[in-house]
């Protein structure tokens, strides 16, 4: 089976979360538990409304489909929707207060280290083969994170955060492939949004009437969460983790872009250096795939 579909879709949501900071950036006077808060009852409405309305018989034949396995694996299936939900929270809520506290480029460190470690995590945990280009490009990624972490152990310890999370997630997804990516969406959120339900719940909460922020989130929900994690679901049907993992590496390039043309922030060589290493391991860690398919 052709993988072009699927580097394609995986590619188009990392291309995409690259410009999360337009969505947070003009919300970032609201607290980053806030901004994820009515980020998710907002997703989670919407997604449940899709499905209500257009969804419903494939959302009930993931249903049999999990309750036609037997106890032991459908409570293992359970545990793992669970644990890739709190998983995705943690990614979100650290990812949001590191690009709004801290700084774009140090959003963008957090997504250079993660596909390291995804690709690491697919090789001991799911088995996936590393062939010598791989490794080479394994190689020169780490070599390239390595530049870019040495002298930012503060920014590092809060990267390392949102990488684990999310390549931890990747992993959990691949293991859930067989249900609908929607579905699993939708289960994923409102888990999450019945975990933050307690911070909204709180009687000191006050509800935020400002028109804008309302605006912006609905950017963040549609065009950050919902369609980008779609595409990244479909995605992780076709490829393995690792090769997601790799591809990922076009979020942080775009972020440092950003950080660096539109937000102004200072860059050094190191970081061009890196950055420019980091665009040719992504080159060489997918070559196969594309000499296979030129070949046929």
């Amino acid at each position: 089976m052709s993988q072009a579909k699927y580097i394609t879709a995986a590619a188009s949501a990392y291309f995409l979360w690259g410009f999360f900071s337009f969505g947070s950036r003009p919300v970032s006077d609201y607290a980053a538990l806030d901004i994820l808060c009515y980020r998710l009852v907002l997703c989670t409405g919407l997604l449940w409304t899709i499905t209500l309305l257009f969804r419903r018989k494939k959302f009930s034949s993931d249903l049999r489909l999990l309750q036609s396995r037997n106890s032991r694996v459908k409570r293992q299936l359970v545990v793992k929707m669970l644990a890739a939900s709190v998983l995705l929270l943690i990614n979100w809520l650290s990812f949001i207060y590191v690009m709004n506290n801290i700084g774009v480029q140090t959003a963008a460190l957090s997504y250079m280290i993660c596909p390291v470690i995804a690709a690491l995590l697919g090789f001991l945990v799911l088995k996936e083969p590393l062939d010598t280009p791989r490794r080479v490009a394994l190689l020169i990624s780490i070599t390239a994170v390595s530049l870019l972490a040495y002298g930012h152990f503060r920014e590092l310890y809060f990267s390392l955060l949102v990488a684990v999370s999310f390549a931890a997630y990747l992993i959990l997804q691949r293991k859930l492939n067989m249900f609908d990516g929607f579905n699993l969406l939708t289960v994923q959120a409102t888990v999450i949004t019945l975990l933050l339900s307690p911070f909204l719940l709180r009687a000191e909460h006050q509800l935020i009437r400002d028109a804008r922020f309302y605006e912006y989130v609905m950017i963040i929900v549609v065009f950050f969460t919902i369609i980008p994690m779609l595409l990244n679901n479909y995605a992780l049907k076709g490829i393995n983790a690792s090769t997601a993992g790799i591809l990922l590496y076009i979020n942080p390039v775009v972020n440092f872009l950003l950080a660096v043309l539109y937000y102004s922030e200072v860059v050094s060589w190191v970081q061009l250096v890196s950055y420019t290493m980091v665009v040719f391991s992504v080159i060489i860690y997918n070559s196969g795939i594309f000499i296979k398919k030129t070949s046929n």
